[in-house]
Order: structure tokens, then C-alpha cells, then sequence
């Protein structure tokens, strides 16, 4: 969505003060210690299309309330070039994952406020992540991120009672959605009408929820009417890559993406079944600025994938580090997000595998990896590639809306990333900020039954003191303030004649 006139004014007087007043972004936060956290619920065995575990360890949280650094030793096989990409421009060569052991550490989140208190910010030790290259600050695109749009039955149930549908479990933070650049969403299952759970077409339409054509767990189908909410209430692009992608079947794959097409929604991960040549990703367009988004997923539920019509994370690893570095290649697109559907659900900490594929992308060419399927928040990230690029790791967003009411399952985020021109012109992390979100189930003024809202806006302390045990609680953004992924600090890294402020 377009940004407007009053949040690029309000941005321009943040970026003077905190040139003026380095100091500023230590009056602005508030930040608690990180308490102990653990996986909310036993941890199941990692599914079979996962690749074997690497020796690694982290990122977790110590007894005293600081993350450790993450890792990871990779064992890898030499890169296989994958078929090449559809299109007349030539494919570069493919890209190559080493073949020698390599040892890749990852500094904490806490660990940030070196760089930054080096770039003349004075930042409290706990609850930072910060990103060093120069940016203009003036340029910032925001993109407002969520995790797994996963309707259960009764939240379904209200889309067909209440007027504005779908869009009624998210109606009080979808000014927040409105307000950024670019708004994603993880699309959890079909929005196949008319399909049934045998993959067959009723007779007569359906337009209620019946547990046949549109059902819930474990074979998900929503009525497309979700994917025109979404649309309507300002997101911009959806991944369909995800482990419900085939609950429908070939022709429910389809017929999701005829829905999102038909809400003017962009969309990646899965492809028609007849257009086996389709490209996985999609493009979105800001103010002229390119943005490439590409989604996977570790599987399909055991589902058959017949047609070739979902990219896969693990088994098809190269094709999508490949994808990834034609299009960071590519003069013509200025940043790539890598949006994949992987690890264990209910556990908070990534997976081995979750901290490769995310490390190799970056290495690739992307500029952000954000994940999704978990069900619950994991960690960021900030990784630096071999190059000197900072690229932005968000492992789970958790649930965006579901009927899982759990308080590690209802508390999610909406991840407010900004990025802005660096030196050279290609956009780059400016800064990462975060809503805490709160799934409720009560009917009062501002929820008919089932929604989610900003957890600060209900005073949901519970999810507020969760959320904040695992991100950097200095990174908070307050639902009604301008948005914006960058703190005062962040800002102080004006390109300007001169150099950086």
C-alpha cells in the first residue's frame, strides 16, 4: 500500500533527532530481561522429508536470561546445478553450496548493541538487533509481515455470520496492515471452491460451512472469499506453499491460485498444474522498487505431488538457492524474501536444517528469510554474509489468526521490516520492529468472538511478557505509532554528503 506524505514527515524529524541526539533511542525503549523459555509442548519427531540433522546448537535461551549464539557446523555435498529457470535471459551458474565443512556463527540478539553503540548509538545491552550498512533512511520501504492465516472451524463458522467475512478476525489491526508498503501474509491451506475432500466438485455450490467443501483440521479448504478479505483489508502478496497446500488435491491447488489471482493478490510456492513452467516467485512493486518473493515448504502431509505444483524446501534445495541468486542477479528486482513453511511445530527453537537453508539464502542473495508453520514465535536473526551483506532472519512468525488458543500459539506478531537504499542503491535491512499480537475469544465491542489485536491495545500482559521473552523487546513498535522498522538509533544511519550520520 502506498505510504503517505505524513509517515515520510514523521520519519524525516525521527532521522534529525537521532542525528542530533545519539542518546535518543535509550530514552525511547523499554527493555526487560529475557526470561527462561522452552518449548511449549514435547517436541515431535522432525518430519521424514527433512534432511538429517547437522551438529548444531541454539539459538536458546540461558538461565540468566540471554541468548546464546547459534552454531552450526554444515556438512554438505557439492552443489547440483538445477534445471534452469524459465525466461530468454540467460541462467547465471548455479549457486554453490560448499563442499568443505564450514563453521558459521551467528551473534545473538543481544550482541547487536556492539554494532550499534560502534555506530555512535548508545543501546541498552539486552533487547536489540541492529544492522550496520548505511541506509537513507528517507527512502524506507515497510514491509508488515504475519505468520499462518490457519482459520479453524469456528473461526470459520463467524466468516459466514459477520458482514465483512474473513476479514472480521483481523478487523482491529488491519490499519496497521494498511499503513506499510507491502503486506504479507502466510495463506495456511486451498481457498478451493466448490471442492470436496475426496478432490471432487459438488453439484451445488456451497456457501456455509459444511465440513465437506470447507473444513478444518486435518484437511483444510476455505471458502475463497479469504483470499478477497486479505486483499481488501490491504495485503499485497501471500505464500501458498505450505504442508496443507495439497488438502485438496492437484485441482484444489489450482483453484487457490485462481482465487488469489481473482483478489489481486501476488503469490508464490505453488504453480498451476498445467503450466509446469510457471516461475516459483512473484514480484511486488513499490514506488518503482522491485521486491521478489519466493515460498517453500519441508512437505506436503504425505500427499502426492504429482503435477510438480509445490516447491519444495529440502528435497529441492538447490532450485531454490538457485532461484534465489538468479533473481538477486537480477538488475532489474532490488531485494529478494525468502518466505519458507519448515520446522517443528509447538517448539521455539529453529531447527538445524531451519539454520542452513536461512544462512545459505542469505549467501544467495536475500536480503530476508521469513518462516512460518511452527505455530508459535521463534527467533531473529542477523546474519552477515561472506560479502559483508546484513540480511534479516525471522525463523516463525507464529499463528496470525487460528483457532489454536494456547498462549504460545495465540501470541504472534506483526513484523514490521524496514528496508532502504544503501550505497550502492539496492535496498538493504534498515531496522526490524515488531506488534505483539494476542489471539481473543470473547465477544466484547471490539471482537465478535474470535480476532486478534494488538496485545498492548487489550492489555494482554501474558502475551506481551511471552513475546517479549523471545524477540528484542527494545524493538516494540505501539500499534498506534507511525510505521516504521526503524528506532530512533537505526535512523542515525542517514547516508548524507559527508557519509553516515
Amino acid at each position: 500500500m502506498a505510504r503517505c506524505l505524513a509517515r515520510r514527515m514523521g520519519l524525516a524529524a525521527l532521522t534529525a533527532a537521532a542525528v542530533a541526539w545519539p542518546n535518543l533511542a535509550a530514552l525511547a525503549q523499554t527493555t526487560v530481561p529475557l526470561p527462561p523459555v522452552r518449548p511449549a509442548a514435547p517436541v515431535p519427531a522432525a518430519p521424514a522429508t527433512s534432511p538429517p540433522a547437522v551438529e548444531a546448537t541454539g539459538p536458546d535461551i540461558t538461565p540468566e536470561g540471554g541468548a546464546v549464539p547459534i552454531a552450526v557446523v554444515l556438512q554438505l555435498p557439492a552443489g547440483v546445478p538445477a534445471p534452469p529457470l524459465p525466461g530468454s535471459r540467460p541462467p547465471p551458474p548455479p549457486f554453490v553450496i560448499p563442499a568443505a565443512p564450514v563453521v558459521v556463527v551467528a551473534p545473538a540478539v543481544p550482541r547487536a548493541h556492539e554494532v550499534a553503540e560502534a555506530a555512535g548509538c548508545s543501546v541498552p545491552a539486552e533487547g536489540r538487533i541492529a544492522f550496520t550498512t548505511p541506509v537513507d533512511a528517507t527512502s524506507e520501504i515497510t514491509i508488515a509481515a504475519v505468520g499462518d492465516v490457519l482459520p479453524h472451524a469456528r473461526l470459520q463458522r463467524q466468516a459466514f455470520a459477520e458482514a465483512d467475512g474473513f476479514a472480521s478476525l483481523w478487523r482491529e489491526v488491519a490499519d496497521v496492515i494498511a499503513a506499510a508498503d507491502v503486506a504479507y501474509a502466510n495463506l495456511e491451506g486451498p481457498t478451493a471452491r466448490d471442492i470436496g475432500k475426496d478432490g471432487r466438485e459438488v453439484a451445488t455450490p456451497v456457501d456455509r460451512y459444511d465440513d465437506w467443501v470447507y473444513s478444518s483440521y486435518p484437511m483444510f479448504n476455505y471458502h475463497p472469499r479469504l483470499a478477497g478479505d486479505l486483499a481488501a483489508s490491504g495485503f499485497d502478496v501471500v505464500s501458498t506453499a505450505n504442508n496443507h497446500s495439497l488438502d485438496r488435491y492437484a485441482i484444489g491447488a489450482d483453484r487457490t491460485l485462481e482465487a488469489v489471482t481473482a483478489a489481486g493478490l501476488a503469490h508464490s510456492g505453488t504453480r498451476p498444474s498445467g503450466d509446469p513452467n510457471r516461475p516459483w516467485h512473484t514480484i511486488t512493486d513499490v514506488a518503482g522498487r522491485r521486491i521478489a518473493w519466493l515460498a517453500c515448504t519441508y512437505g506436503t502431509n504425505g500427499l502426492p505431488d504429482r503435477a510438480g505444483q509445490v516447491l519444495l524446501c529440502f528435497e529441492q534445495r538447490q532450485r531454490v538457492l538457485d532461484t534465489v541468486a538468479a533473481l538477486a542477479a537480477d538488475p532489474d528486482i532490488d531485494a529478494v524474501v525468502l518466505t519458507p513453511h519448515w520446522g517443528v511445530e509447538y517448539t521455539h527453537t529453529p531447527g538445524a536444517d531451519q539454520v542452513e537453508l536461512a544462512h545459505l539464502a542469505i549467501e544467495a542473495g536475500a536480503v530476508a528469510v521469513i518462516g512460518n508453520h511452527p505455530h508459535v514465535i521463534q527467533p531473529w536473526e542477523r546474519y552477515v554474509a561472506t560479502d559483508g551483506r546484513e540480511g534479516f532472519i525471522a525463523y516463525s512468525l507464529g499463528n496470525f489468526v487460528s483457532g489454536q488458543f494456547e498462549l504460545p500459539r495465540r501470541t504472534s506478531l506483526i513484523l514490521v521490516l524496514g528496508l532502504a537504499d544503501d550505497a550502492s542503491g539496492r535496498l538493504a535491512v534498515a531496522g526490524a520492529r515488531y506488534v505483539p499480537l494476542a489471539m481473543t475469544n470473547s465477544a466484547s465491542a471490539r471482537q465478535p468472538t474470535f480476532g486478534v489485536d494488538a496485545a498492548a491495545r487489550t492489555g494482554a500482559a501474558d502475551s506481551l511478557a511471552h513475546a517479549a521473552g523471545l524477540l528484542p523487546a527494545g524493538a516494540v513498535l505501539p500499534p498506534d505509532a507511525p510505521l516504521t522498522g526503524l528506532t530512533a538509533c537505526d535512523a542515525g544511519r542517514l547516508l548524507a554528503e559527508g557519509g553516515a550520520g
